[in-house]
């Protein structure tokens, strides 16, 4: 008797095991989302066009589109993201998971309610901050920001000429190439 007991209750408790653990999943997903949106957030006071570039590019999705739904839910650039992030992979609009969230439905609720990963969601937004990261790096470079560590490398071949490019790009903004357009 005891047996069949145990024999009828084991898939329900391996079914409460595995839900636990997909909530617990889900919960560790929410929380590593958030620090990465907050993350994108900061970057953007750093420099807005930097990042909606970079978003762009990550979601294939033009700045000006992007800059109008930050006008229309005032989202900040992580949440932009992961609304659009969700919108994509659940086959709904940006306006459909955006009204979502702002009527109080939390995004591992939006996720989990579409059957979506959240795991992606999770990369992609780390894929986008080092981006944010490597284009700020990349035009700082470019404005003449990191003069002497860019042209020490330009010059290696030659000593006294990447010496003189050396001075010469820290007299006249961008000159030999610098600026990037």
């Amino acid at each position: 008797m005891l047996r069949k007991i145990l024999i009828r209750s084991l898939p329900l408790a391996l079914a409460v095991v595995t839900a636990f653990a997909q909530t617990t999943d889900q919960s560790k997903n929410v929380k590593e989302m958030q620090k990465q949106a907050t993350r994108l957030d900061k970057s953007s006071n750093q420099g807005q066009e930097t990042v909606f570039n970079s978003l762009s590019e990550q979601l294939n999705i033009p700045v000006d589109t992007l800059k109008a739904q930050q006008a229309s839910t005032n989202f900040g650039p992580g949440q932009l993201f992961i609304a659009n992030s969700l919108a994509t992979a659940s086959g709904k609009t940006f306006d459909q998971i955006a009204q979502e969230f702002n009527s109080g439905t939390g995004w591992g609720k939006i996720a989990k309610e579409n059957n979506l990963n959240l795991g992606k969601v999770v990369s992609d937004l780390k894929r986008a901050n080092k981006q944010v990261e490597e284009n700020r790096a990349e035009q700082a470079q470019a404005n003449g920001h990191a003069s002497s560590a860019g042209n020490a490398s330009e010059g290696a071949g030659s000593s006294s000429h990447g010496a003189a490019n050396a001075s010469q790009q820290g007299n006249s903004m961008g000159h030999g190439g610098g600026q990037a357009g």
